[in-house]
Formats: structure tokens, sequence, C-alpha cells
């Protein structure tokens, strides 16, 4: 039995002996799995940053577009759609918080690492700038388009309003015309009346009862604007014209050599209306 555990005192003994650095080995390999640790969190984080460049420089550019697109926009036909700038903005807006959100989970993990990844600090302070850069540009084109609206409504308000003049001009301008059309069709407003003897003796309209001064009314005439008024068809073979107009100024025929009707054409009116604006005729 002494024999047996002094057999395995000298074996611990001479294994121990045989390698005296193995304290250090298992130091320096768990320095290694530490750093292997510190490496893929520094690729990972480093490669988080890539993407987040990458994702911050696509905000920066929609930004701009977002910028030209008001610049061009006119209201017309290829100019940016006002709904589509908006859509634009709430996109970016969510890009930019997203982009936040990620840059500090990024922090929490430089500080949890006690500083062994605080050689990144540098390129996370570089991402919050260019992103703090993207949320003043953002808001210097919103206050653009705020303007730019108020801009377009006084704009749509003075046209509305230079369109309502437009109209009050154009309805006085209606008015005067009709007016003035009226005054024009009663200063060429004429009279005439085809009657047998016994309807113009009944009204004084015949001839002796006119010699005599009978009193005329033009509500037993029918009224016409002279400029149109150059024929009149009688319905009869025989009429007379009892009221005083220029001989040369008209004729009184029959329709044609088939229809014995008399027709009355007026072939110079303003000389054929200068001695009266009645016309008689008494029809047999």
């Amino acid at each position: 039995m002494k024999k047996a555990i002094l057999f395995a005192s000298v074996a611990l003994v001479a294994a121990t002996s045989c390698n005296p650095w193995q304290g250090e080995i298992d130091q320096a390999n768990r320095t290694s799995d530490s750093l292997r640790t510190v490496l893929a969190d520094e690729r990972q984080i480093s490669q988080q940053m890539s993407d987040l460049f990458e994702e911050v420089n696509a905000n920066m550019k929609q930004i701009k577009e977002v910028e030209l697109g008001i610049l061009d926009d006119k209201g017309q036909e290829g100019g940016t759609n006002k709904a589509t700038i908006q859509e634009d903005f709430k996109l970016i807006s969510e890009r930019i918080q997203q982009s936040n959100d990620k840059i500090k989970d990024l922090e929490e993990r430089l500080e949890k690492s006690n500083g062994q990844l605080s050689g990144l600090r540098g390129t996370i302070n570089k991402l919050k700038k260019q992103l703090a850069e993207s949320q003043t540009e953002m808001a210097k084109l919103k206050e653009e388009l705020e303007a730019k609206d108020i801009k377009i409504a006084d704009l749509e308000s003075k046209h509305t309003a230079a369109m309502a003049s437009i109209d009050s001009v154009n309805a006085v301008s209606a008015m005067q015309q009709a007016a003035i059309a009226a005054q024009d069709a009663e200063l060429n407003a004429v009279y005439y009346l085809a009657a047998d003897k016994t309807t113009l003796k009944n009204k004084g309209l015949l001839e002796k009862a006119l010699k005599k001064g009978g009193d005329i009314k033009s509500s037993d005439f029918t009224k016409v604007d002279k400029r149109d008024f150059t024929e009149l068809a009688l319905n009869t073979k025989k009429a007379v014209i009892l009221s005083r107009h220029p001989l040369t100024s008209y004729t009184l025929l029959p329709k044609s050599a088939e229809d014995k009707n008399l027709v009355l054409k007026i072939k110079d009116y303003n000389k054929f209306w200068s001695t009266s604006d009645f016309l008689i005729i008494q029809t047999k």
C-alpha cells in the first residue's frame, strides 16, 4: 500500500515537472478566446456601421430628390405631386429614426465592451453627425414645403379674387351689353299692320282718319326690327299701302307667275322707314 502511494506521488511530480508552463498556456488560451470574441464583435459592429453608412447616404440622396421635387413642383403635369413629397418625408423620417435606434444599440455595445471596442467610437460619432445633418436638412425642406404651400395658397386666393373680379366685370359687361342691345332694338323698332278695311276703320287707321290726325296705338301693330324685316307675305291678291313710304324703297308684287298673292319686299329699310315708323296695309 505504501508503495502504491509513493508511486502515485512520484507520477504526479513527474507530470508537473514535465510541463512547467501549463499555467501560462491556459492563460494565453483564455486571452486568445477573449480576443477572438472582441474581434468578432468588432467585425459585427463594423458591418453594422457600414450598413448604417449606406442607409444614411441613401436617406441623404432621397432628401436631395425631395428637395428637387419641391423646387420643380409647379402644380403642373411633370411636377412632383404634393402627396408624393409628403410620403417621401414620412419614409425618410422613419428611416432616420431607425438609424438613430441602431446607433444607440451600437453605443450600448461599446459601453459593455469595457473599452475593448473604443476604437470604433470615432466612426460612430461620424455616423451621428451625418444623421444630425440629415435631420437638419429634413427640417429645412419641411419649412420650404410649408412656405411653398403658403405661397400657393396665396396665389390661389389671388386667382380666386381675380376670377371673381372678372366674373363681376363680365356680369356688368353683360348687363351693359343687354341694355345696349335693348336700346339698339328700340331705336330700330318699327310697326306694321295688314288688315281689311273694316278692321282698319274700327281702329281709326283708314287713310282719311290718319289725315285727320287719328290716334295710332302701337299695341294695334306687330313690332319688328327694321334691320331684319325685309319681306312680308300678305296672302292676298289685292292690297294697298296706306302709310307713306318712298316708292323706290320697296316693291309690292305677286309672289310668282303661278302664285298671285302679293309679297312686300323692302329694298332699302333706312329709306323705307324714313317717313314713318308705322306700316299700314289694307288688304282686300
